[in-house]
């Protein structure tokens, strides 16, 4: 039988199963998460572009979006600095060189990344403690983060709603 639900002789429901082997179930999943992955950060990129231009909107929404621009862009701009530490710490160490011993100086750049490799996981264990006590201001964060939005969203609606017809 085709029947993809199973009853014992009982009759109650002991389960279901599928035509599509786990292997292709697997895949399916793996490939549709890599898709949402793909078109989320491709939003949120064309976002940011979009918001990259707050110069040209008009008064309301300039302010709105120079807001959300710069609280993305900060953010953005401490993930690239932690990050591009490693670029700048082995292009100091290796490219004039400390010494004059090439060798000497790519060891003392690995051994230097190694250092800032510590010193970033301390980091990251001091902003996760960091962001541990802003989740107890929730609703703090949360209003900082949409007010100019709720804002802009009311003013729009009392402009809408006291427009005058022709």
């Amino acid at each position: 039988m085709n029947n993809r639900y199973h009853y014992n002789r009982n009759r109650n429901w002991t389960g279901y199963s599928s035509n599509i082997s786990p292997v292709e179930f697997y895949l399916f999943r793996f490939i549709l998460i890599g898709v949402l992955i793909t078109t989320v950060l491709s939003l949120l990129g064309e976002g940011f572009n979009f918001l990259a231009t707050w110069e040209d909107f008009s008064f309301p929404y300039n302010y709105v979006a120079a807001y959300y621009y710069y609280i993305f862009s900060s953010l953005a701009m401490l993930f690239m600095l932690l990050f591009a530490g490693y670029y700048y710490i082995s292009n100091f160490l290796t490219s004039p060189g400390l010494t004059s011993y090439p060798n000497l100086n790519l060891v003392l750049a690995v051994v230097v990344c190694l250092l800032y490799t510590g010193v970033l996981f301390s980091l990251i264990i001091v902003l996760k403690e960091f962001a541990k006590s802003l989740l107890k201001a929730k609703k703090i964060i949360i209003g900082l983060f949409f007010c100019p939005a709720i804002f802009l969203i009311i003013r729009l609606f009392l402009v809408w709603l006291f427009r005058q017809g022709h």
